[in-house]
């Protein structure tokens, strides 16, 4: 094998190898893979000449060589060699030059990448790409050979499913109807960032296209039982005048409220008293005369107190009854998620009580034409065993109802929030509930909140300040957790996502916590999140607070003001 030592000079601004002590750049230990790489000890700029390499020259191409002519290599080029590939790399190697130059702007910390086919005509090995870039490749090849018979194998079995890691690797979230488009994060339709520079503050952005989507989906989920049904949109989840209207004027779904002021909303925002489903505790009775005003309204009666006053009001009045099973369940199995359980919860009437609730109810000659209940909050998959199981169990308490001609399941259904969550299977979901109704002749109610608006929306903020504290990179915001206050609450993270990355490939991202803007200790929206470079004015898209973002927000520290806008496209 021929070898020939290549002199250059050292480009202008040096990176040594580490080996020697560099102090621009380093090679480590870049993910938990334990694969090695190299990162950006200080900030370069576009244009700007990292490093400077020499090498050996060699016949035949290696691991770690790098082509400089049709028949020549060159090896032993110190970092060069172990630098990442990325789809849309942060570097490009200048081949006449010897020289490894930025493309764009680099931050401290992030890892360096280059193409590879873009050096070499033939790839020592072909190689499956999980560099995350949205315009990921997938199976890296040389500029000049085929696919080999194991890359197109690999190909096609993403191809069959695309819902697989190598697939949405750092961009998880991912839909139709939002993505980046030229390097700017689009939803529905709309230039997010775009959209944040018409206001001033925290941006609540919703799309109607999407919340009528879902409506659609759970519809059909519930028409493929072959039993009668009714859909009522959770209004707690989020109260937004213009999406209310949106929903009783296209009139696929009724509303499920739990106060008297959600009442007179949704009145005024078109919904008829028939189309409305009151479930609630803690009931006063000034509550209860604003409810009883609207004798088609449907009552689900919390506690046994509730049943009493309602007669002494309105004796024969048609009522339902919210039951406890005693087993919930919502996402991750968290039990703050949970409504019923081995913990006693504060919701519905319990077995114990049952015979004492029904006693009530026929002193009072009240028909109970509605069972109720509600499982948790949140539940995918991994919870639709122990979800069947709740139903089965409430659905028990039917057989001491002979008047009863709906079942309200409640809401629950969960969104995944994590890019290790997948989808809630709604077939699963609907099969269930066919083997539990299956002759039953009753119409099967549901009312979720979650399921219909939280993916359907977002909350933009502005980064205030970044700065190191210990080991530790804040990037604050200009909004906190009483905003949004699930994350803090619940651990229903919102996903952070930058409007208008300076980089594209995840693996060049660096870990950051983001903090909000009021002074409480757990106001954090991520702890140790993979982020690009970002700077003071540039935004961040919450994901998924669409819904319980708005609705449950407060004025702590009088830092409640925000925008809404519902997007139609």
């Amino acid at each position: 094998m021929a070898v020939r030592r290549m002199d250059v000079k050292p480009a202008a601004r040096p990176a040594d190898s580490p080996a020697t002590g560099g102090e621009t750049t380093e090679v480590g230990w870049i993910d938990e893979h334990r694969e090695r790489g190299v990162r950006a000890l200080v900030p370069f700029a576009a244009g700007d000449a990292i490093h400077r390499f020499t090498g050996e020259t060699v016949s035949e191409i290696g691991q770690h060589t790098l082509q400089i002519s049709e028949t020549q290599h060159i090896s032993g080029t110190s970092i060069i060699g172990y630098l990442s590939h990325g789809c849309a790399p942060n570097c490009r190697l200048d081949m006449a030059r010897f020289e490894l130059v930025a493309t764009r702007d680099i931050a401290a910390g992030e890892v360096l990448t280059i193409d590879y086919a873009l050096t070499e005509d033939k790839l020592f090995r072909q190689f499956a790409c999980h560099c995350g870039d949205v315009d990921c490749r997938r199976w890296i090849i040389g500029r000049a050979e085929p696919i080999s018979a194991e890359g197109q194998a690999y190909l096609q079995r993403l191809a069959a499913d695309p819902s697989s890691p190598a697939m949405t690797d750092g961009f998880w979230w991912r839909r139709d109807d939002l993505g980046y488009a030229d390097g700017r994060l689009h939803f529905a339709g709309h230039d997010v960032a775009a959209l944040a520079e018409t206001v001033e503050g925290p941006l609540f952005l919703y799309s109607a296209a999407r919340v009528a989507a879902n409506i659609a989906r759970v519809r059909a989920a519930m028409a493929s039982t072959g039993m009668p049904h009714r859909l009522y949109y959770a209004m707690k989840a989020n109260r937004c005048g213009p999406l209310l209207r949106a929903l009783a004027r296209d009139g696929h779904c009724g509303v499920d409220i739990c106060s008297p002021n959600e009442l007179r909303l949704a009145l005024d925002s078109g919904f008829a008293p028939a189309q409305i489903s009151f479930t609630g505790t803690g009931v006063a009775n000034r509550d209860l005369d604003r409810l009883l005003a609207q004798p088609e309204l449907t009552i689900n009666c919390d506690s046994i107190g509730m049943i009493r006053r309602i007669g002494e009001r309105q004796p024969g009045r048609a009522i339902g009854i919210r039951i406890n099973a005693g087993i919930g369940t919502g996402y991750g199995d968290a039990v703050r998620l949970s409504y019923a359980g081995e913990t006693t919860t504060k919701f519905g009437i319990y077995r114990e009580q049952w015979a004492e609730a029904l006693a009530m109810a026929r002193r009072h000659r009240l028909p109970v034409t509605s069972l109720h209940f509600h499982v948790g909050c949140g539940y995918l998959d991994g919870q639709l065993d122990r979800w069947s199981e709740a139903v089965g169990a409430s659905l028990d308490f039917l057989k001491d109802l002979p008047e009863v001609i709906t079942v309200n399941i409640g809401g629950g259904l969960g969104v995944p929030h994590r890019a290790r969550d997948a989808a809630l299977d709604l077939a699963h979901w609907a099969g269930i509930l066919a083997g539990h109704f299956k002759g039953r002749g009753v119409t099967i109610a549901a009312e979720p909140g979650d399921y219909l608006v939280k993916d359907a929306g977002m909350l933009v903020l502005s980064v205030v300040d970044i700065e190191r504290k210990r080991d530790t990179v804040f990037v604050s915001v200009d909004g906190g957790f009483n905003l949004a206050p699930e994350p803090a609450y619940y651990d229903l993270p919102c996903e952070p996502v930058a409007c208008v990355p300076r980089s594209m490939t995840p693996r060049s991202w660096r870990k950051v916590s983001i903090a909000g803007n009021i002074n409480e200790a757990l106001d954090l929206w991520a702890v140790d999140h993979p982020m690009p470079d970002l700077r003071e004015g540039d935004r961040i898209a919450f994901l998924n607070a669409g819904g319980y973002g708005a609705a449950m927000s407060s004025n702590h520290c009088m830092r409640g003001a925000f925008t809404e806008k519902l997007l139609d496209g």
